[in-house]
């Protein structure tokens, strides 16, 4: 865990041991146990907490013995909120790439959320449709959620395998970097000057392209 998550965590733990009535003696124990119950593969030790999915079980087993209901919503919902920035990302990615592409770069929608609508009409996943934007994975779970961005995430390297001109990942500081394959939820694909005086197309909003599911499901 993060400084900031350690700091957090002890926060919520102080206001739990006090909502339980635990006795200064005891608490070191307690908050043994109560590190092993949410991560059991810890042992008891922060030590040995990550700052991913780990670290949103022990935070949301903490703020509900806290009984601060407004954490535990935030913390338990935390891997579905990440895993909902990274299809996103990855959405916006394939946009990004798509105009690079002369056949596709007028059947893009010019959004992420757009475009991921049309992924989940495709799935069948239609319970997810009605929710307002930035809210559209709320009624997915996790698993739906993680096949979604690796449907997503197959569709940009099929993407990236089509593209006829060079391509450059802008970095957060702004450099361009030759461009990988590997997903990087910050990375932007810029296509270069003389790309865009070949590949450049006006965007037109349609239906998405459709996603092979298998295919996807196999990776």
């Amino acid at each position: 865990m993060t400084g900031r998550q350690r700091a957090a965590f002890f926060r919520l733990l102080a206001r739990a041991a006090d909502r339980k009535g635990v006795p200064p003696a005891a608490r070191e124990a307690w908050r043994r146990a109560v590190i092993r119950e949410a991560v059991p593969a810890s042992g008891g030790s922060l030590r040995a907490v990550g700052t991913g999915a780990d670290c949103d079980r022990l935070m949301a087993a903490v703020a509900r013995l806290a009984e601060d209901h407004r954490a535990a919503m935030r913390w338990g919902t935390a891997e579905g909120r990440r895993l909902a920035a990274m299809a996103e990302a990855c959405a916006r990615q394939c946009f990004e790439i798509a105009r690079a592409v002369p056949s596709l770069a007028g059947r893009w929608a010019p959004g992420p959320v757009p475009y991921l609508r049309g992924v989940l009409a495709q799935a069948g996943w239609r319970d997810a449709l009605h929710a307002e934007d930035g809210d559209w994975w709320l009624d997915l779970d996790l698993p739906r959620l993680e096949k979604l961005f690796r449907m997503l995430d197959t569709h940009r390297r099929r993407l990236l395998r089509r593209v006829p001109c060079p391509l450059r990942e802008e970095t957060p500081e702004g450099a361009r970097v030759p461009m990988r394959r590997a997903f990087a939820i910050r990375a932007r694909y810029v296509l270069t000057l003389r790309a865009l005086v070949r590949t450049e197309a006006p965007a037109a909003e349609a239906a998405p392209p459709p996603i092979r599911v298998r295919e996807a499901e196999a990776r």
